[in-house]
């Protein structure tokens, strides 16, 4: 009797497939052998963040006051410097009443003629006196009402006109007119000059 060898079966792929996986290198294994890494750790919330604290400027300390001798404060650097006042403006001298020498300048065009009155002040405003032009000496009546002044001067060749304002007893602005139309009335200004009578201020005081 002759024997028949019967055809082998073939393995089929799911046993390879098995067989792989019980040695070790099937996809499941290499599942295995490469584990995941573990997760972060959850954050704290209780921890506290950390604030920045503010810079504080270096403080200095005052510079000592100034000592004189032994060891004593001086009264001058303690006490503040006080502000220069400015000086007093001097003034002229002051006067109560007209009487006095008056040191008159006539303002002619192209020079100034100096002369003087001498004036006595009367009551009610009458005034009479002098005035002396170079070598001649003529009288003159008038009045005053403590600003505006008028004085008559009897010249020689006629009456003579002056005129104006008197400011503090102590300045006199006006003008003189000779009357006669021949020429316009001159500028003139005065300044009392100091003397015992009519100033306030006394001589000898």
């Amino acid at each position: 009797m002759k024997h028949v060898r019967l055809p082998r079966p073939v393995p089929s792929l799911a046993l390879f497939a098995a067989l792989a996986c019980a040695i070790g290198f099937g996809p499941s294994a290499r599942a295995g052998a490469q584990s995941a890494p573990p997760p972060p750790p959850a954050p704290n919330a209780t921890a506290r963040v950390a604030t920045p604290q503010p810079t504080l400027a270096p403080t200095t300390s005052p510079s000592p006051e100034p000592r004189g001798r032994k060891g004593k404060r001086s009264d001058d650097a303690a006490k503040p410097t006080a502000a220069p006042a400015p000086s007093a403006t001097p003034t002229s001298p002051a006067f109560a009443t007209l009487d006095g020498t008056w040191e008159v300048q006539l303002q002619f065009i192209d020079h100034t003629e100096y002369s003087y009155l001498t004036i006595a002040q009367g009551a009610a405003g009458a005034i009479t006196g002098t005035w002396k032009v170079n070598t001649k000496t003529f009288p003159f009546e008038g009045t005053y009402d403590g600003r505006l002044i008028r004085m008559l001067v009897k010249e020689s060749e006629g009456n003579v006109t002056m005129s104006g304002y008197v400011e503090g007893a102590s300045d006199m602005v006006g003008n003189v007119d000779s009357g006669t139309g021949k020429a316009d009335p001159t500028a003139f200004t005065a300044e009392h000059r100091p003397s015992s009578k009519g100033s306030i201020f006394r001589k000898g005081v």
